[in-house]
């Protein structure tokens, strides 16, 4: 569990300590239950949430916020073991300006976490490899861009099939256009189902 603290030059976060849950009762006493952490961030914090983004198996923290410019963008920040994470982040990515929202799923493994966004005219993904956004498809929807989109998750990347991969699924106007992933991070052709769109 992580607490958060923000402050003038960073952020405090207070780990709650794993050893805790398995110390015996005569031993967990001497162990501090939490871990504090500080480190930098230069923006502010809407929200933060533990991933596992640079490989299935480290968990790394994905901080989202705005900077002084008003620029929505993402840190992330490697653990460096259980209970201890990097005081700077690792990587900052910038949320494209003709995104309308985003999305954290497993794309390209059932375990590693893919950052997409969703635009007007369809989705991307940001590739860590070559620090770019890379198309994945073109898809229409009942999204529209404003004037000041909001800085939000929208779960259109979900695993619909049970194989533990994240398809694609967004509302449209005529229903929900779906395309499957076929395991390896491309998607099948897209299929319109006929159901009542809900509207946010």
């Amino acid at each position: 569990m992580i607490f958060l603290r923000q402050t003038a030059t960073g952020l405090i976060l207070f780990i709650l300590s794993t050893t805790m849950a398995s110390a015996s009762a005569g031993a967990a006493d001497k162990i501090a239950p939490f871990i504090i952490s500080d480190v930098s961030a230069e923006h502010s914090v809407s929200d933060i949430k533990p991933v596992a983004f640079f490989s299935a198996t480290a968990k790394s923290l994905m901080v989202k916020g705005r900077t002084k410019a008003g620029e929505k963008v993402f840190s992330f920040y490697e653990m460096l073991d259980s209970t201890h994470l990097s005081g700077t982040p690792t990587l900052t990515v910038p949320m494209p300006h003709d995104a309308l929202f985003y999305d954290l799923a497993p794309v390209f493994g059932k375990e590693q976490s893919t950052l997409l966004f969703l635009g007007s005219d369809g989705v991307q993904r940001y590739n860590p490899a070559t620090d770019a956004l890379e198309p994945i498809m073109a898809v229409s929807s009942i999204y529209r861009r404003g004037a000041s989109p909001l800085f939000e998750q929208l779960n259109f990347a979900r695993d619909l099939n049970g194989d533990g991969f994240a398809d694609i699924i967004v509302p449209d106007f005529e229903g929900y256009r779906l395309r499957l992933n076929d395991g390896k991070g491309s998607f099948g052709t897209e299929t319109l189902l006929d159901m009542q769109v809900e509207m946010r």
